[in-house]
């Protein structure tokens, strides 16, 4: 099902509702914003649900963090800008929740955004703006980005979902389909039709595989993640990196920092503790725990497939 609303000749919008899907689709497009005064465009989701002044934002897509309008846990907060002073990043996702009704309602980005929940049930993010004065936060220039002599055209998706606290934690295989949504390729047929089908499998779906490049002539940097956390009933998953990474797995591996570019050993502290859920080339994922691995090959073949 699909609806179209336009709100303004440069404001309108597009929802969708998939048989499939447990989300609501937004599409949402803003501009030209006409320069008769400076304008600052939020789209606001009004609920019936009593989330108080908290509300949670993600941090770079990983942990949520728990939000409190004019207050801050590690200092006293003298708001002076009641609604700039609320503003947060949202990398991937806000959320709210009514303890009573044991609801959630999550808004997921495709993008960065600022984002508050400035009244109870309610969520906003700012999706575009245009102003003709200098805001004086230091580049001593209006933002009045333009393209073609016209101002910028914004086009995003939001994707709305309502859940209850057992239901909670899908939110993260979401966030997922919406990061990694699929790229159109389009080229001669010939070409196309030879591209590799790949290799991996994983049927975990609270194990994501953020990683698999070519790190040198003879070897592959792979990083594998648990995207669940403790709060989300996330456990400790045991991940066979052969059986996973098949043919490009190599039992001559080593596992590196987060960076790839030195050993574990020199990054963690206590290497017994971070190696007590491995076996052998079966190793233990904590939640919301990124590791980082390096396959070394005796020959180019298998690198040069990636």
């Amino acid at each position: 099902t699909e609806v179209w609303q336009t709100y303004t000749d440069w404001a309108n919008f597009v929802y969708r509702i998939y048989s499939n899907k447990p989300y609501i689709e937004v599409q949402w497009t803003v501009g030209p914003i006409p320069m008769d005064y400076g304008r600052e465009v939020i789209v606001r989701y009004q609920t019936g649900l009593n989330s108080g002044r908290t509300f949670y934002t993600d941090s770079n897509g990983r942990e949520m963090l728990k939000r409190v309008i004019g207050y801050q846990p590690t200092w006293k907060l003298n708001v002076t800008e009641p609604i700039a002073g609320n503003y947060y990043p949202v990398n991937s996702r806000i959320s709210i929740k009514d303890t009573n009704k044991n609801a959630h309602l999550t808004v997921l980005t495709d993008r960065s955004q600022g984002g508050s929940s400035l009244s109870s049930g309610q969520i906003e993010l700012m999706v575009h703006r245009r102003m003709y004065k200098d805001d004086h936060r230091g580049v001593a220039e209006p933002l009045n980005e333009t393209q073609f002599g016209y101002g910028l055209i914004a086009r995003g998706i939001h994707w709305l979902y309502y859940s209850d606290t057992d239901n909670y934690g899908i939110h993260r295989d979401i966030g997922l389909d919406l990061f990694y949504r699929p790229i159109i390729a389009i080229g001669v047929e010939n070409e196309v039709s030879n591209l590799k089908k790949s290799l991996i499998k994983n049927n975990d779906p609270d194990v994501n595989i953020i990683t698999l490049e070519k790190f040198d002539e003879s070897s592959i940097l792979v990083r594998v993640e648990n995207i669940k956390s403790n709060s989300e009933g996330g456990n400790v998953i045991s991940v066979d990196l052969q059986e996973v990474f098949g043919k490009f797995f190599s039992p001559n591996y080593k596992e590196l920092g987060l960076a790839g570019d030195r050993h574990i050993s020199q990054v963690v502290t206590n290497m017994r503790e971070h190696l007590k859920d491995d076996s052998g080339h079966v190793i233990g994922l904590k939640p919301l725990q990124i590791r980082t691995f390096l396959f070394k090959h005796e020959t180019k073949r298998e690198t040069n497939e990636i």
